[in-house]
């Protein structure tokens, strides 16, 4: 396979993750590793000292899940690259993630300016993570102030897919 290809397949399985976490879907999310795949959170942006170490797909899922508690997220995949060497890769990616807490009228977004570096592995012909950081650099408070957001949207909103 080229590295056109690889570097195609990687950028997908980035996307996937974004996709799924979105969804709140712990299980697509941890198959997404490998077996003993490691997620390393870093959720403070003041602080050298790691948030969270998730090891395994069961407890990255489990992690994952936990985006349940937001009403809706959004998260927007920026600026990624990777560098492949054989079936090993590194990577990282930039990311804006929009969480929603509260109720109506009080709602608001805490949006995550963030950045994961990556390290890939190529088994049986297919692409997972191996470690995965999330590391937060900012982030801000906003009020959401749509109209269509705070009068009904949250509660109207279809239930979250568990695909």
């Amino acid at each position: 396979m080229s590295d056109f290809a690889d570097s195609w397949e990687i950028r997908q399985l980035v996307e996937r993750y974004a996709s799924a976490a979105d969804r709140g879907d712990g299980s697509t999310v941890g198959r997404l590793f490998t077996e003993d795949g490691e997620f390393v959170m870093w959720l403070d942006p003041d602080s050298e000292d790691f948030t969270s170490q998730r090891q395994g797909r069961a407890e990255i899922a489990m992690a994952i899940d936990r985006i349940r508690d937001y009403s809706h997220t959004h998260h927007t995949v920026g600026s990624h690259f990777a560098h492949i060497e054989g079936i090993r890769a590194t990577g990282e990616t930039r990311c804006e993630a929009h969480h929603l807490i509260g109720a109506p009228p009080n709602v608001r977004d805490h949006v995550m300016f963030a950045y994961y570096i990556d390290e890939f592995l190529k088994q049986e012909g297919r692409w997972y993570f191996k470690r995965r950081e999330l590391r937060v650099n900012w982030i801000s408070v906003l009020p959401v102030e749509s109209r269509t957001l705070a009068d009904s949207a949250l509660d109207n909103a279809p239930p979250r897919s568990t695909v």
